[in-house]
């Protein structure tokens, strides 16, 4: 996929809308991956080369640190989830909908003994 960043590094959309964001200043093509791993590749790459990251945003106290890593961990399960259900085939969708309908079933039933509780 073709985008366009200005020398502010403001990422464009389109050529035209590139030039006319740059207003003279200039700006750059720039291919970028559209498979996940060379997306997740490059925009790491990205980071590592933004000279506006701030230090304190890298350093983190080591809970807050495994909060973050915890965050992403379970962001990349929820991603691989969606794609697994997305390319799921027909039985295994039939399988996914009654697991699905099995947890629903297990959180009405909790929801419905935690009021039972409070009204006592």
């Amino acid at each position: 996929m073709r985008l366009y960043r200005t020398a502010d590094g403001e990422w464009i959309g389109t050529q035209a809308d590139a030039r006319s964001a740059a207003e003279g200043r200039g700006w750059e093509q720039v291919e970028v991956p559209t498979d996940k791993a060379g997306l997740l590749g490059f925009l790491n790459d990205m980071e590592a080369k933004n000279p506006r990251r701030e230090a304190s945003s890298i350093l983190q106290a080591p809970e807050e640190a495994e909060a973050v890593k915890q965050s992403n961990r379970d962001l990349q399960r929820s991603i691989d989830i969606d794609e697994e259900i997305a390319a799921a085939d027909f039985p295994t969708t039939i399988r996914l909908a009654e697991h699905i309908h099995g947890r629903l079933e297990e959180h009405r039933q909790l929801i419905v003994h935690q009021a039972r509780e409070r009204r006592a």
